[in-house]
């Protein structure tokens, strides 16, 4: 199963990089993972709110294939402790998926359609992020899931 964070967009704070490259390395311990940028076309910007949020999810769609699961990550999603994210994790694993997807938005969430063709949504905090941030919390939070999962001491209860 290959884990594959998905963000509308390329990385804006650069300075996260090492932290990315970082987590991504420990997850790949356990798991293969990736993070899949989707180009922010130019003429996306002269789009309304609207219009935006549905060629972006057009985009998300032609990146699923069927046998995958995904992932809505939204500040309005199920909130869950990490204790409780290994636990899905290892649901979904057995599942044996091609692919678990975590989609990062663009800077207007998720069109309506998308939430319906994707309900599973999860959310990070009640906090808002930036979506560069969101990036290395759900990494990090893939490799304390990971860890919990194979009993090592990164997490403490």
């Amino acid at each position: 199963m290959q884990i594959r964070v998905i963000c509308i967009g390329t990385l804006k704070e650069t300075r996260l990089n090492p932290l990315l490259d970082e987590y991504l390395r420990r997850v790949k311990r356990y798991n293969p993972a990736e993070i899949q940028e989707i180009t922010e076309k130019k003429e996306w910007k002269k789009l309304d709110r609207e219009a935006r949020k549905k060629v972006e999810a057009e985009a998300f769609l032609s990146l699923i294939r069927p046998g995958e699961i995904t992932i809505r990550l939204d500040e309005r999603g199920k909130m869950v402790s990490s204790s409780e994210l290994a636990a899905q994790l290892q649901k979904w694993m057995n599942g044996a998926p091609k692919s678990l997807n975590f989609l990062v938005g663009g800077p207007y969430g998720f069109s309506d359609e998308l939430k319906k063709t994707i309900p599973e949504a999860l959310s990070l905090s009640k906090l808002t992020f930036t979506h560069d941030m969101v990036r290395l919390f759900m990494l990090e939070q893939l490799y304390r899931a990971f860890t919990i999962l194979h009993g090592e001491p990164y997490h403490h209860e």
